[in-house]
């Protein structure tokens, strides 16, 4: 009679363990009847007291056995989450086991028997329920959720399911409150668990930067935070994010990316500053245009963002380019002037007003960076003849 003793335990069913599947130390079977001490049948009642008195009613269930039945119907792993229909089943075959051997035991009229009976009976309305298109939505969000195999692409199948589900149920007007909101919190689980993923993924590439610097490219930089930053903004619409704890939907990972990316770029503006410097026009003005705007793209994202430059400023390189390209500009214009000035160069005073222009728009580019410019040299009033062009015949 040991193997019917009770062993109800933490949770609704005695469940000591997250899995209980396959647990059979801890299994939620129902074994015995709660109420019942170790060594008394229930069908005798508690010797000395009377059925009234020791709880136990005229048909074999006590108060305390129908609580517990009535559990049934509520219960669920120790992390909150639903029981799958593949642990409602084992549970079911479990209980029947039991039921079995408490015929051959006690025989038909036992009401033990009786107990396991309304137990499975229980487990069975749970399979029902669990096998409705909403029930087997849920299954699957809880299945996948304690799945390690799962990846991403398995759990938005399942959630994808159970929306669709929840859609069609609240436009036939039949959606159950309790189960949309019992999905709802899986799916939120499920968002969270991709959150966690990509905050990882992300945390991996800075972390192999700062051992490697320069192996991680900026690609796979946009790439990972772009992925996070997805996560972000659907915990952020579910109202499941969390930057105080600093846990899956924190951004601290992506501002840090931000500052790599960021430092990166200003290390390499100075190199091509150091290089130009080296040897006069070996860095094409395309080359260093493409690197400011970067550089001045990156300040204002953490302007946006609120991050705090530590010793590391891009507007002092920044500056510098601006003030190379205005040089170059002004070079290029009194080489004009100079080639002009040669009966035969070919150099029209079109040409002339374009590289005036040219640098009159990096000037004013300059001017809201506060970076002050002189004047371009001006063409003089010239006797027509001197119009580009081959000379007259």
């Amino acid at each position: 009679m040991d193997e019917f003793v009770n062993t109800r335990g933490q949770g609704s069913l005695g469940t000591a363990t997250n899995s209980p599947v396959g647990d059979g130390n801890t299994m939620a079977r129902t074994q015995n009847r709660p109420s019942v001490p170790h060594g008394v049948t229930a069908d005798s009642g508690i010797p000395g007291s009377s059925a009234a008195a020791s709880g136990v009613h005229a048909s074999g269930l006590s108060e305390s056995d129908r609580d517990f039945i009535r559990e049934i119907y509520s219960a669920k792993n120790l992390d909150g989450t639903p029981f799958t229909l593949d642990q409602l089943q084992f549970l079911r075959a479990e209980n029947v086991r039991d039921q079995e051997r408490a015929l051959r035991e006690l025989g038909p009229g036992s009401s033990t028997v009786g107990f396991y009976r309304e137990v499975i009976a229980a487990f069975d309305e749970r399979i029902a329920d669990a096998k409705s298109p909403m029930g087997n939505a849920i299954d699957g969000l809880a299945t996948v959720l304690v799945d390690p195999r799962a990846n991403e692409n398995d759990r938005r199948k399942k959630i994808e399911i159970a929306l669709n589900v929840m859609k069609k149920e609240q436009l036939l007007g039949g959606d159950d409150p309790q189960k949309s909101a019992q999905a709802m919190g899986l799916i939120c689980e499920l968002i969270k668990q991709d959150g966690k993923e990509k905050e990882a993924a992300l945390k991996a590439l800075v972390d192999q930067e700062k051992r490697s610097p320069g192996s991680v490219t900026e690609e796979q930089f946009r790439k990972k935070t772009m992925e996070k930053m997805g996560v972000a903004r659907e915990e952020a619409m579910l109202g499941i994010d969390d930057y105080e704890t600093g846990t899956s939907s924190g951004l601290g990972t992506v501002i840090e990316v931000v500052n790599l990316v960021a430092d990166r770029r200003v290390a390499k503006l100075k190199d091509l500053i150091a290089q130009e410097k080296r040897s006069k026009g070996s860095v094409s003005e395309q080359e260093f245009v493409k690197l400011v705007q970067a550089v001045i793209g990156d300040d204002r994202q953490k302007i946006l963002w609120g991050v705090q430059d530590e010793g590391v400023t891009g507007w002092e390189p920044v500056i510098e380019v601006m003030k190379i390209l205005l040089q170059r500009r002004r070079d290029a214009i009194d080489d004009l002037f100079k080639r002009q000035s040669t009966p035969g160069s070919g150099v029209t005073n079109a040409q002339i007003n374009q590289a005036i222009d040219d640098y009159d728009t990096l000037k004013e580019q300059a001017l809201r960076l506060g970076i002050s410019a002189p004047n371009a040299r001006e063409i003089p009033d010239q006797d027509p003849k001197v119009e580009s062009g081959p000379p007259e015949k």
